[in-house]
């Protein structure tokens, strides 16, 4: 039977400019679930996504780049971690998106768009999305920067 990989890695699109030298500031982070360190999973869909905020952020300034981060399986397997569901999307965000925190180290959920009436909805093209806030952040570690084009 095959080990189960040590190491999970996430990506987080940024620019060489915000990234400031390598250091995760939760508090400049603020996204559809307060404030805290947003990353996908480091897979095709996932560097898809994070490589798109890096470019849009990247039009203000800061040439665009992925952080390729890891954290430990047990690690990851430990955290206090809040799955949130699409359908509590929107009230999740009320909530919390105003630089709130949650308490828990990981919030896992979608990303969210505008809807229709101008309320935050789900959007599913983009992978889902992890917040680490809190202790869950330092048990992150930088693995690579990557150039995005």
């Amino acid at each position: 039977m095959d080990e189960p990989e040590e190491w999970l890695y996430f990506v987080h699109g940024t620019t060489m400019a915000l990234w400031q030298g390598g250091r995760i500031d939760p508090v400049r982070g603020g996204g559809d679930f307060g404030a805290g360190f947003y990353v996908f999973e480091d897979t095709n869909w996932g560097r898809q996504g994070a490589s798109e905020w890096a470019r849009q952020k990247a039009r203000v300034g800061g040439d665009a780049m992925l952080v390729r981060l890891r954290i430990s399986r047990p690690e990851f397997e430990l955290l206090d971690r809040w799955d949130v569901p699409g359908d509590e999307f929107g009230e999740v965000h009320r909530r919390y998106s105003r630089r709130g925190l949650t308490g828990r180290e990981l919030i896992v959920g979608p990303v969210g768009r505008r809807g229709m009436h101008g309320g935050r909805v789900p959007d599913y093209s983009l992978p889902v999305q992890y917040k680490f806030e809190g202790t869950g952040i330092v048990k992150l570690v930088v693995d690579s920067v990557i150039p995005v084009s």
